[in-house]
């Protein structure tokens, strides 16, 4: 195996989670009599066994990049991640059949393709880990996420009521962080990072809190671009030299098969694409601790300068994910914008943020704030809140609805029939790249802000 190889096999087990734990959902829910489902399950686990062949990256690369398209608005996080991801593995793949003149692959070249601007797609995922939780409630330890998060880390050890301990878990999320950026950015910390990083991942995972897993794998996919040629020359010749017995060393070649096997049996039979995440603790267990101690036994890798690189335009990729980070305080979406589990909130012209909320002079999606007074409709229920874009994508394709709501920008309370059309909905009257991009998390006006998504 090389050092793409590595990387694919990695980023392919993301897949197989992705459509593992989203299997009847979303578009996919629209053709699953034709088996695409387990298409998709088959053939991410195909490329997870078959980590040299670049068709099979290009391929899932490609269906997972063109069904988050699809099915955008997209909530998950980690689906934006790996969105990104997919579309460098793509481009990167381009790129390099195009500059060769030719249909052949040079493997090393689009590992180096992928592995700068991938980094920096990590380093900016920890930024933003860090930056959106510079708010007052994810400092209080009655609602902080960081709480919520290591909450069930604290049961196991007895310490769930012990109210002295909960600041831990919020200071400890920023150091983690911040050891990730530097470890990332800097050679000599990359040993230390990866040791304190990865762990933190694979903790979580653990924890099954809404399913942190696929979370996890997707940051190990990003993290593998930290291989190097030698190390994986090294860990072979240790293989050799350790295992000779011909069975052992035919076991060990099974385990793959027979991990991707029982993965596939497990999801498309026994749960039918209905899995809890207690079941998938130990499949989680099977490839993430052995990732983890790949990655730490490997040697430093001989990094490119930035100045040196050979990506190009492929940085611009990293550079749309920054920006949408910083979707929130350019008054866009706030939801798969990575302020997941943050406590943040900008909605409303008001901010728990210590710098700033939304940035004069950008847009103003997220200034005001529609709560429903009273509604003939159980999906609007009174007191709900909603950002109004949000608000109106909601009412666009509802009938018969009558509704009172209260606007932040407005004294007076205001009724609604969509019957009669007396609402200018800007949802209907939006751009459709803005109704693929746009997504408002539900306003929750308790103060301090509880942890949600």
């Amino acid at each position: 195996m090389d050092k793409l190889g590595f990387f694919s096999a990695v980023l392919h087990i993301y897949y197989s989670v992705v459509w593992s734990i989203s299997y009847y959902t979303g578009p996919i829910l629209l053709i699953k009599e034709l088996f695409i489902p387990q298409a998709l399950l088959g053939l991410s686990l195909l490329g997870f066994l078959n980590p040299r062949s670049n068709i099979l990256l290009l391929v899932n690369s490609f269906l997972f990049a063109s069904l988050y398209i699809y099915s955008s608005p997209v909530s998950s996080n980690n689906k934006t991640t790996a969105f990104f991801l997919s579309i460098l593995v793509i481009s990167s793949i381009l790129k390099t059949v195009i500059s060769g003149k030719s249909i052949t692959f040079d493997r090393n070249r689009i590992f180096y393709l992928i592995q700068g601007p991938g980094k920096l797609i990590l380093v900016f995922m920890y930024f933003f880990g860090i930056y959106h939780k510079l708010n007052t409630d994810f400092f209080n330890p009655s609602v902080s996420c960081a709480v919520d998060l290591s909450r069930q880390i604290a049961t196991m050890i007895g310490q769930e009521n012990n109210a002295s301990l909960k600041w831990i878990p919020i200071y400890i999320t920023f150091l983690i962080e911040t050891i990730a950026i530097l470890g990332l950015l800097f050679k000599r910390y990359r040993k230390f990072g990866l040791i304190v990083s990865i762990p933190f991942h694979i903790i979580i995972g653990f924890t099954g809190y809404a399913f942190y897993m696929d979370f996890s794998t997707i940051v190990l996919a990003m993290y593998t671009l930290n291989i190097n040629e030698e190390s994986l020359k090294r860990f072979k010749a240790v293989y050799k030299k350790r295992f000779r017995s011909y069975w052992i060393k035919k076991i060990i070649a099974l385990a793959p098969i027979i991990f991707a096997l029982a993965l596939y049996i497990y999801v498309t039979i026994l749960c039918k694409g209905v899995c809890s995440y207690r079941s998938f603790m130990p499949i989680f267990a099977f490839y993430s601790v052995p990732i983890f101690l790949i990655l730490i036994f490997s040697k430093n890798v001989k990094q490119v300068g930035w100045n040196k690189s050979k990506s190009g335009l492929l940085y611009l990729i990293p550079f749309l994910f920054f920006l949408n980070g910083l979707s929130p305080y350019l008054g866009l979406k706030t939801e798969s914008s990575i302020s997941m589990y943050s406590n943040l909130y900008v909605e409303g012209r008001t901010t728990n943020h210590l710098i700033h909320g939304v940035i004069p002079g950008f847009w103003n999606y997220s200034d005001e704030v529609i709560t429903v007074i009273k509604s003939n409709d159980k999906s609007l229920r009174e007191g709900e809140s909603f950002v109004r874009y949000d608000f109106d994508r909601r009412i666009s394709n509802l009938q018969n609805v009558e509704l009172t709501v209260k606007s932040n920008l407005k004294r007076s309370l205001q009724k609604i029939s969509t019957n009669e059309g007396n609402w200018n909905n800007t949802y209907a009257n939006a751009h459709w790249l803005m109704k693929k991009y746009l997504i408002f998390k539900p306003i929750d006006y308790t103060r301090p802000k509880i942890c949600d998504h």
